[in-house]
């Protein structure tokens, strides 16, 4: 039987049974414990540490008899166990985890124990840990640690190490963009219940991702449904954070996550033990934050947000107050879809008017579990519902449908000052679809009529052959155009206009 003892790298003494007899081993860092018969007698002890007590050796006891001393050797720790002997009991019941806080510069990890003990946890930018280090006693009436890992800095990875009693499980992230940064990839699912072989699955596609774009080690959103009965602790012991799961239990404890609430998260008590984010509270889920050139908002759409309700007043002062280019909501419930549950038809008379008006790009939802593209009005609603959930077969026919597949799957979205990648991955590596979302250039005339001066523009980049422009009503000064210039799409407000003299060529490329 194999186990594994992670110590902290100072002596202590752990313990491994050798049939009636017990050896006390004092040691340091991380013994293997591989199992093999062993006839009463000792396998040699490795130590690579470099590390001697002071009579030029470390000590074993078989019972309360000596029977090793001597320097340690370089290499691996190995001991061999007589069959039928007994590892240690788990120490985690939720191997640690992480969760997004809004801050960019820390880090909040959380994990549960079957007993009490004191913890630690100490990081740093390699894996001798030497950032911080930190005691942690558990909170609540459950076993429950969490710590917040500060004054990090901005796109950097850290590896991090939590010890509890004789077990250690080890991490790492990167840290969010500075406020100023113009590029950041996002990784968004949603709906992983019932199904976690699937989820897996998913998460393993998600590791390899950021494996191979480091950038996208970032933030990882979640538009709800994480378990089947969010009101049911075994569900949340058996379907998110079982340690069989291995590939997601990895992701869980090297990207942060963060989640909207979904119908399956029932009161929502469970949801806020397990994800206790500093902007929630017991009677609202919904939350704002900036990362890099993106505004996302995260909207509960299980407190009223109808118009001239509270949510409803926060998200206009949200939308009408960011100065970020890119406007992204997460939700739940789609208002676009392709079928099973119906179209939310507060999505389509409350939402999407605000959409509409102050520029949001993006709504991602779940709760239909496929994946689904619509657009309405140049607002993509995206619909990742393939997070581990029993898949839905979705119809193309419903209205504004671009795209549809039934699959498990992910979204990869890289974001540029004026372009959004989407690239859609299933679970095996194949692309649903991907494309470019090209963000309107709007003109302001701030300084004069020139078409080709970039202090006219609202971004201050000049449009080009890919770029769609929107030329609004009520300016004192309207562009000129001179000479040769191109855009993708055109819109010219009622009341606005755009002056070609006769040298004078304005190209677009789509009416």
């Amino acid at each position: 039987m194999l186990s594994n003892f992670n110590m902290r790298s100072r002596l202590r003494k752990g313990f491994a049974f050798f049939a009636d007899s017990i050896l006390q081993l004092f040691i340091v860092l991380t013994i293997v414990i591989a199992p093999a018969a062993l006839s009463g007698q000792i396998a040699p002890v490795h130590e690579n540490t470099g590390w001697t007590n002071q009579a030029g050796g470390d000590v074993a006891y078989l019972g309360e008899t000596k029977v090793l001393r001597g320097n340690m050797l370089s290499g691996r720790t190995v001991y061999q166990m007589l069959p039928g002997s007994v590892p240690p009991p788990a120490v985690f019941r939720k191997a640690p985890y992480l969760i997004y806080s809004g801050v960019n510069t820390e880090m909040i990890a959380l994990w549960q124990l079957f007993n009490t003990y004191t913890c630690s946890i100490e990081w740093g930018t390699d894996t001798s840990y030497n950032s911080g280090y930190l005691q942690t006693a558990e909170y609540g009436t459950d076993h429950q640690h969490t710590a917040t890992l500060s004054n990090l800095l901005n796109s950097t990875k850290y590896y991090y190490r939590v010890i509890a009693d004789i077990d250690t499980a080890t991490g790492h992230f990167r840290t969010g963009p500075t406020d100023s940064v113009t590029d950041v990839t996002i990784l968004l699912y949603g709906d992983t219940r019932t199904y976690p072989v699937d989820h897996d699955s998913v998460a393993a596609q998600i590791i390899q991702t950021y494996t191979n774009d480091t950038t996208a080690q970032s933030i990882l959103l979640l538009s709800g449904d994480l378990v089947a009965n969010g009101n049911n602790e075994s569900d949340w012991d058996n379907q998110f954070f079982d340690p069989q799961y291995q590939r997601l239990q990895q992701m869980l404890r090297t990207l942060p996550l963060l989640a909207c609430m979904g119908n399956h998260e029932g009161a929502g008590t469970l949801f806020a033990k397990y994800f206790p984010y500093p902007f929630y509270s017991a009677d609202r889920y919904y939350w704002s934050f900036d990362y890099g050139p993106v505004h996302f908002i995260i909207i509960d759409q299980y407190t009223t947000y109808t118009v001239g309700s509270p949510q409803y007043q926060w998200l206009v002062s949200e939308l009408s107050g960011t100065t970020k280019k890119w406007k992204i909501l997460i939700l739940h419930e789609p208002g676009w879809s392709a079928g099973v549950h119906g179209n939310n038809a507060q999505v389509q008379s409350v939402l999407q008017p605000l959409c509409e008006q102050y520029g949001v790009q993006f709504v991602f939802a779940g709760h239909n579990h496929y994946y689904a593209r619509a657009v309405t009005k140049r607002v993509e609603h995206i619909t990742t519902g393939g997070g581990g959930a029993p898949l839905y077969t979705p119809d193309s026919n419903y209205p504004n449908i671009i795209k549809v597949d039934k699959s498990y799957h992910f979204c990869k979205l890289e974001i540029s000052t004026d372009t959004l990648h989407l690239t859609v991955i299933k679970n095996n590596g194949d692309v649903i679809e991907q494309f470019d979302y090209y963000r309107f250039y709007t003109w302001t005339g701030a300084v004069d009529s020139l078409w080709r001066n970039p202090a006219n523009w609202e971004m201050g980049v000049v449009p080009y052959s890919k770029s769609d422009v929107v030329i609004p009503a009520g300016l004192s000064i309207y562009p000129q155009v001179s000479d040769s210039v191109w855009c993708n799409k055109l819109l010219i407000e009622d009341g606005a206009a755009v002056n070609i003299d006769s040298t004078g060529y304005l190209f677009v490329a789509e009416n």
